[in-house]
């Protein structure tokens, strides 16, 4: 491949295809959507993330775009803690309201199981919102999985595997849900869609996305380096983990479910609690472990490189972010940045197949 290409979904494509100049076209096609009735199918962005299942889609009424976001708990074929909140995929129970993240299936990529059923979660609480049954899905992937070919080909045929997949939960009817088609879309590239104004795409800058298992750097010079980006296992799962230790440390026996809900409530927590999670946070992690990892992708305050964070774990912790990184930038709507570009990226993908078609 030419140095201005990259691979897309099987084809080598010219790597501008990722850039944000591209939003306004994408928003002008997809703005004409049929009003009132539900549509015969649907694009939608799907991330089956580590932490959390984020859905964005196109409203076929007012043509906005919409974002939801589920916890990704599901267990698979375990006896279920309450049966009103078991969810039945083909016949076999599953579990929403188990404490069991895919952070804990031992899996460093998204081509597994688990998130494949999340994925098909994601598509039924979207049918529950919009009655559409066929779906054209946009789902992400890690940047290592998108560098490689054979890792994109082995994700989209695990998510066609089932391309009807029967859905039902306690006391309701079966749905039957279609999937036309999957889109392998680069997660953390993605969210150049929701760039701040203040970013000049003529400079160079990092995107951080720090995520659930994984964060994510990639090198962003008018559109995003994929082929250079540097990706390392120090996102949310990891600063749980830590301040578990550290909690323990000071004679606080306590587990990681409760070290999370401790992250939730802060503002709530005794001063002491907050000093232990703060210093960790502004100290350790950010200081020390993310310092190192953004010199290895090639950050340097000197050359003025802008840091625009993304991620549901940067949303968390911004306050955080902005002591120690005091220029840093945030993308509009971290947790949702991703997930509509997903979807915006298939939109548009989906669009230039059918005028390629006439």
């Amino acid at each position: 491949m030419k140095k201005n290409e990259v691979l897309e979904n099987g084809k080598v494509v010219k790597e501008d295809r990722l850039a944000p100049a591209k939003i306004d076209a994408i928003e002008k096609v997809d703005a004409k959507v049929r009003k009132g009735a539900p549509l015969e199918r649907m694009v939608c962005g799907v991330d089956s993330g580590f932490g959390r299942i984020k859905v964005a889609y196109r409203d076929s009424v007012k043509g906005d775009v919409n974002v939801f976001c589920l916890e990704s708990t599901l267990t698979i074929n375990k006896v279920c803690m309450d049966l009103e909140k078991t969810l039945y995929i083909d016949g076999v129970a599953h579990d929403t309201i188990s404490h069991n993240k895919l952070t804990k299936t031992g899996n460093i990529t998204k081509d597994n199981e688990y998130s494949i059923t999340n994925m098909y979660r994601g598509l039924y609480e979207l049918y529950k919102r919009t009655k559409t049954k066929k779906f054209i899905v946009g789902l992400g992937c890690s940047a290592d999985t998108y560098k490689s070919q054979d890792a994109i080909d082995s994700l989209r045929e695990r998510a066609l595997k089932k391309k009807e997949i029967v859905i039902k939960e306690h006391g309701k009817e079966e749905v039957k849900l279609y999937i036309e088609d999957v889109f392998i879309q680069p997660e953390g590239a993605c969210s150049i869609f929701s760039m701040p104004v203040e970013v000049d795409r003529l400079e160079d800058n990092i995107i951080v996305d720090l995520g659930t298992l994984n964060s994510l750097f990639i090198p962003y010079y008018k559109v995003p380096n994929m082929r250079d980006s540097h990706s390392s296992e120090c996102g949310y799962d990891f600063i749980v983990k830590n301040l578990m230790v550290k909690f323990k440390g000071q004679g606080i026996n306590i587990t990681e479910e409760k070290v999370e809900r401790v992250i939730e409530n802060l503002a709530k927590q005794k001063k002491e609690v907050q000093k232990i999670v703060n210093e960790y946070i502004i100290k350790d992690f950010l200081g020390e472990v993310l310092t190192k990892e953004l010199k290895e992708a090639g950050y340097s305050e000197l050359l003025g490189q802008k840091l625009i964070f993304t991620g549901g774990t940067s949303a968390r912790f911004a306050p955080h972010i902005k002591k120690v990184y005091k220029d840093a930038l945030f993308t509009t709507n971290p947790l949702y940045a991703s997930v509509i570009g997903m979807y915006l990226r298939t939109q548009k993908a989906v669009d230039d197949m059918a005028k390629g078609a006439n």
